[in-house]
């Protein structure tokens, strides 16, 4: 027979185990650089005086799920290649490119270091500055790479990601 709606018992919720937060997937982090010539585009041979464009890229080609927390990028540069003032750029995702403070240059380290915030999975940051070559770059090897920093959730258990200013 039918006895109509039946109220549940008075329980408590059931939480599953480990907790009730759920954490990221890990990143699918990747960096690239690239380096134009704004004096001489094209040109195949850098000289004194000529100005570079870099442009560094850190992204997140994880799933949307996934986070790199806290992300940042570094470029550390070689000797005689000296940052532009005022050049220094951020975008994330596609944004319009934001002015960095020069202070993301370490003179001490030679090191152009830029907080990002989270990157989650398909989101990208962009990092663009200008450097003018200098004599003690002159017969120098002056290749160079660039670094992108972060948490990954599996190695920070109980972090969460903030998304703190980029810049």
């Amino acid at each position: 027979p039918d006895v109509g709606p039946v109220a549940p018992p008075d329980t408590d919720p059931a939480t599953p185990p480990g907790g009730g937060t759920v954490a990221p997937a890990d990143p699918d982090a990747r960096v690239s650089k690239s380096v134009e010539n704004l004096t001489a585009p094209g040109a195949k041979v850098t000289h004194l005086g000529d100005r570079l464009r870099y442009t560094v890229e850190l992204s997140n080609a994880g799933p949307a799920d996934s986070c790199l927390m806290g992300a940042a990028i570094s470029d550390p540069l070689p000797a005689g290649m000296e940052p532009v003032p005022g050049s220094i750029r951020l975008a994330v995702d596609g944004g319009k490119p934001v002015a960095v403070d020069d202070a993301a240059y370490d003179r001490g380290s030679r090191t152009v270091a830029v907080a990002c915030g989270d990157l989650r999975g398909g989101s990208a940051a962009v990092l663009t500055f200008e450097c003018t070559v200098g004599e003690a770059a002159l017969g120098a090897n002056v290749a160079n790479i660039a670094l992108g920093h972060g948490k990954v959730p599996s190695e920070n258990p109980g972090t969460r990601p903030e998304a703190p200013e980029p810049g």
